[in-house]
C-alpha cells in the first residue's frame, strides 16, 4: 500500500477480540484469525460482500465493491497520495467512509463499540448508498460540463 509498515504482523489490530481477517494474497500475517485470499481467486467481491468492514486504501475497485455490497469502509488516510485525498474527500462528504491515519492505525484495535458505531452510521446512510454509482457518474459528468439525460 506504499506505506512504511515494517512488519504488519506486529500490528495490534490482529489481536482484536472476536475478529477474523481476510487479507490480500500479498499480505503476509501468520495468525490463526487471518486468512489470505488465494492469489488465483478472481472474485474478490465475494469476500467483500461477506465482510462486516473493509479496511483499505482508497482504491476505486474496493470502493465500488464495498458500496455495492453495502459494507462500511475504513480507509488508511495516505495524505501524500493526492488521488486518495480527492476520493476520500468525496466519500466523506457523502458519508460513505471513515478514515484513520497510519500513526493511529499502528495502535488500532477493533472492538464492539467501534463496530456498532460504524455499522449504525452506515445503516443510517444506507438509503443514500443505494444509488451512489449514479451520483458519482453525474458528478464526473458535471466536472466535464456534460449533462446526463
Amino acid at each position: 500500500m506504499k506505506i512504511e509498515v515494517g512488519s504488519l504482523e506486529q500490528l495490534p489490530i490482529w489481536d482484536s477480540p472476536d475478529c477474523v481477517f481476510i487479507v490480500s494474497s500479498n499480505v503476509h500475517v501468520n495468525r490463526t484469525n487471518v486468512f489470505q485470499i488465494p492469489s488465483d481467486y478472481i472474485e474478490s467481491q465475494n469476500y467483500i460482500a461477506a465482510s462486516d468492514l473493509v479496511i483499505s486504501k482508497a482504491g476505486w475497485r474496493m470502493i465500488g465493491e464495498a458500496v455495492n455490497a453495502n459494507v462500511p469502509l475504513l480507509f488508511l488516510n495516505r495524505t501524500s497520495m493526492k488521488e486518495d485525498q480527492n476520493t476520500i474527500n468525496y466519500l466523506t462528504k457523502h458519508h460513505l467512509c471513515h478514515t484513520i491515519d497510519w500513526d493511529q492505525f499502528k495502535s488500532f484495535q477493533l472492538d464492539q463499540s467501534f463496530m456498532k458505531g460504524i455499522t449504525r452510521e452506515w445503516n443510517k446512510n444506507s438509503s443514500v448508498n443505494n444509488y451512489e454509482a449514479d451520483k458519482i457518474a453525474a458528478d464526473i459528468l458535471q466536472l466535464f460540463n456534460i449533462h446526463s439525460s
